[in-house]
């Protein structure tokens, strides 16, 4: 079994408060600019990957009052299976000016076959549609 580091990605506008589900698309449907998910919602039953952190880029374009507001008013929740893994302020998972990112102490496992996602639980919504990626960046096996 190959063992390579890898991140998963999936870009989304959001445009209002309320939920916004990542990972639910896969990347002959949405393109390889959006996602490159094989499949959407879970990986081949073949395969797992190890998330040593999940990474969210605000699109830099947005204006400094919708970065903030997205970042201080958000919750990033993810689920595997039924389970909620971890849930947590959407600033934990942001690089700051340092670069510096939040690795997980424990590493999540993701098996393959097992439906997972990702939610952005949105408080406040931007003044502008705004261009928001969530990665989970770790270790692929298959």
């Amino acid at each position: 079994m190959a063992r390579v580091d890898w991140v998963w990605y999936h870009k989304q506008d959001i445009s209002a408060a309320g939920t916004v589900t990542y990972f639910n698309t896969d990347q002959a449907t949405a393109g390889r600019t959006v996602t490159n998910m094989k499949m959407a919602g879970q990986l081949p039953a073949s395969e797992k990957f190890t998330i040593n952190r999940i990474d969210v880029h605000i699109d830099g374009a947005a204006s400094s009052a919708d970065i903030a507001a997205l970042q201080q008013d958000t919750v990033l929740e993810l689920v595997i299976g039924e389970t909620t893994v971890i849930q947590a302020p959407l600033y934990l998972f942001k690089s700051d000016y340092n670069n510096s990112y939040y690795f997980f102490k424990n590493p999540i496992t993701l098996p393959g076959g097992v439906g997972f996602k990702v939610d952005l639980h949105v408080g406040t919504a931007p003044s502008a549609s705004t261009s928001v990626t969530v990665s989970l960046v770790g270790v692929r096996e298959y």
